[in-house]
């Protein structure tokens, strides 16, 4: 949950003595809102832009890209308000009514759901990935059962993240109308916090990042000791070894870019609710303003994975934009029909066989990165 409103509203507030800090908080979350709305909104584009790109795992790439977007147009601005009332010297102040009850309970809706949907279809891209290179024989992950995975990653998401719903109050203190945890009359507002933020911590953090770190493994093992079947030449295996290389930094970098970011956060709650209390003054705003921070820039350091180690998202990009593709023109152009009644020896035989096989491997590679 979004517990900014929490720890420094009401009696927790304390005027900020460097008003600067607070607009370069200003800026520098602008910059990230700009910056995740552009890229998703990008990846989400690219990836539905040509036959190749529907696939299974880019439909689910997709899905994490809207629940980034999600974050970034709910959640962000909500930041930028909170610190452009701070640079001023203004509290945090909510605002009453049907709206501010309604955005109260949205922007921490919103915010859990985006997460959880996150690592959700995280999970599901390692399961197809592990199916998919472990049995490869067996029938894959089709476009009709990946569409029900994500309806299903979605309805569990608002589930898990409904008691948010109810917690989640504007409540008027000392005249002012503050954004606030409340657990009571239903539940104990001391020890459910502590239960709900460990269940959160534990099902929807720890145990699938164990889940796709033990799938991941088990994926660049096969990978790693796969070799390319028929003859295997020097071309053949230099195509191989960049396979394996790209593979291996691109789940790496999936898996270690998501638990970083929101590792700081998730550790504030657990502080917050176990040793501190859920409405203490007792941490610094610094520390949740900067375990937000690293969260958030998650929606915005993910286009950026897929464009660093994905050929054919920055091909698509570039024709999306008009750039000359260059090399990667062929890709318009049928491979054998290209290959085998251009490319002839000089005896007057095909001499295409290898190019084709290359070029097939190649396509393969980029499909999977």
């Amino acid at each position: 949950m979004d517990l900014f409103n929490n720890t420094t509203s009401g009696d927790c507030y304390v005027p900020p003595t460097n008003p600067k800090a607070e607009w370069a908080k200003v800026v520098t979350y602008i910059a990230l809102l700009i910056t995740s709305i552009v890229g998703n909104v990008i990846v989400i584009r690219v990836f539905t832009t040509g036959q190749r790109m529907r696939t299974e795992v880019n439909f689910l790439i997709i899905n994490v890209a809207i629940a980034d977007l999600l974050i970034a147009v709910i959640n962000m601005p909500m930041m930028v308000r909170y610190f452009v009332r701070s640079a001023n010297g203004l509290p945090p102040v909510w605002f009453a009514g049907f709206w501010g009850e309604f955005w109260c309970k949205s922007d921490n809706f919103v915010s859990g759901i985006s997460q959880i949907c996150c690592i959700l279809s995280m999970t599901a891209i390692a399961f197809n990935r592990y199916f998919a290179i472990m049995f490869p024989l067996k029938t894959p992950l089709n476009a009709k059962k990946t569409k029900l995975v994500i309806l299903l990653i979605w309805l569990c998401s608002c589930a898990i993240t409904s008691p948010v719903l109810y917690a989640m109050r504007v409540k008027e203190q000392h005249g002012e109308y503050h954004c606030t945890e409340d657990w009571s009359p239903t539940f104990d507002n001391n020890q459910t916090p502590k239960y709900y933020t460990l269940a959160l911590f534990t099902l929807m953090y720890v145990i699938p990042l164990c889940l796709i770190t033990y799938l991941y493994s088990c994926v660049i093992h096969k990978v790693w000791i796969r070799h390319v079947p028929g003859n295997v030449t020097q071309a053949n295996q230099r195509l191989e070894d960049v396979a394996k290389r790209r593979v291996l930094k691109m789940l790496i970098t999936v898996v270690i870019a998501f638990a970083l970011c929101w590792l700081p956060f998730h550790i504030y709650l657990i502080m917050v609710n176990f040793y501190y209390g859920i409405n203490s003054c007792d941490i610094s705003p610094m520390i949740l303003f900067l375990g937000l921070l690293l969260g958030h820039s998650n929606s915005a350091i993910n286009p950026w994975i897929y464009f660093i180690f994905n050929k054919d998202y920055r091909r698509n990009l570039k024709d999306l934009c008009r750039v000359p593709c260059g090399k990667y023109n062929y890709k318009h152009v049928p491979v054998t029909t290209t290959r085998c009644s251009t490319i002839k020896s000089t005896n007057g035989q095909l001499s295409g066989g290898k190019d084709i096989e290359l070029e097939e491997l190649k396509n393969n590679i980029d499909s999977s990165s």
